[in-house]
C-alpha cells in the first residue's frame, strides 16, 4: 500500500504521463490516493446503477467530468517453485502471480476500432439496445431506451469512454520450467570431465489471464514511455515463448 502525501503547495494532483493514444486516459498522482491513478471519462450512470444514454442516439453520455479510474498498484505478489533433487534428477520450477490492478489496453482500442476483437460479434452485427440502459427525461426521472445501435457504430464513430479500455492486470504466469541430469561421478573418474550436467528448460510457457482480458500481457509496458507512468500496453509484440538446452562441463 502506498499514497501520496504531498505534491505541493498550490497543487494536489500531479500529471504523471497522458493521455495516451485513442484511450483518453492519463496518469497522476494525486494527494491521499495511490500512486499513479488512472484518469479518464466513463459511461454516465444513475443511482440505480443503469447507463444513461443519448435519447437521439441511443449512445452511453460520459461523466461530465473526468474521474479517477483506480490505478496498476496490485493487491498482492506472490511467487512460488521448487528445486528438487533425485539421484541425479533435478527439476525446477517457478511461477509468478499478481492480483489487482488495472492497465490501459491500447490493443483493445485498436482491434475494436477495425472489428477483429472477438466482442464486437457478440451481437453478430445486427442492431442492438444497450443492456442496462435509460434515457434522462426533463424532469429528472428515467425511461427505458429503445434506441438500437450497431456495433460499427459503436466502436468507429462514437469512441467508447476511457475506462472501458482498463482491464484487470491479474495474472499467473509459468516462468520457467527445467528438467536437468547430472552424470554419476563414476562414469566420469576415467575421463577428464569432473562433473558434467544437461538440463531442458522453457520459459514463459504458459499464463493465465482474468476472462475480460483478450488483449494483451498486463505486465509489459508499452514502447517509448518516459517519465513514471506505469501500466500502459501499446500493442507491443506479444511475450515469446522459448526452448532450450543447456550443458555444463566442469573440468
Amino acid at each position: 500500500d502506498n499514497e501520496v502525501i504531498k505534491i505541493a503547495e498550490d497543487t494536489k494532483e500531479l500529471t504523471i504521463g497522458g493521455p495516451f493514444g485513442n484511450t483518453g486516459i492519463s496518469v497522476v498522482a494525486r494527494e491521499g490516493m495511490p500512486f499513479g491513478i488512472f484518469k479518464g471519462l466513463a459511461p454516465m450512470t444513475n443511482d440505480a446503477g443503469e447507463i444513461v444514454v443519448d435519447g437521439n442516439t441511443g449512445m452511453p453520455s460520459y461523466t461530465d467530468e473526468e474521474v479517477y479510474l483506480g490505478s496498476y498498484q496490485p493487491d498482492y505478489l506472490l511467487s512460488f517453485g521448487t528445486n528438487a533433487s533425485y539421484k541425479g534428477f533435478g527439476l525446477r520450477v517457478l511461477v509468478d502471480m499478481k492480483e489487482g490492478g488495472n492497465f490501459v489496453s491500447q490493443s483493445k482500442y485498436m482491434t475494436e476500432f477495425n472489428g477483429t476483437a472477438i466482442n464486437t460479434t457478440i451481437y453478430n452485427r445486427e442492431p442492438f439496445i444497450i443492456p442496462n440502459s435509460v434515457i434522462e427525461n426533463e424532469d429528472g426521472t428515467f425511461s427505458e431506451n429503445t434506441n438500437a445501435i450497431t456495433e460499427q457504430d459503436f466502436y468507429t464513430n462514437y469512441s467508447p469512454a476511457a475506462s472501458t479500455y482498463l482491464i484487470d492486470a491479474s495474472y499467473i504466469k509459468l516462468r520457467e520450467v527445467e528438467l536437468s541430469y547430472t552424470l554419476p561421478r563414476s562414469l566420469l573418474e576415467s575421463t577428464f570431465i569432473s562433473n558434467a550436467r544437461f538440463a531442458l528448460f522453457g520459459k514463459n510457457l504458459k499464463y493465465w489471464l482474468p476472462d475480460e482480458n483478450k488483449y494483451a500481457d498486463p505486465e509489459v509496458n508499452g514502447p517509448a514511455l518516459t517519465g513514471n507512468a506505469q501500466g500502459i500496453e501499446t500493442t507491443q509484440t506479444p511475450t515469446s515463448r522459448s526452448l532450450g538446452l543447456n550443458v555444463q562441463l566442469s573440468f
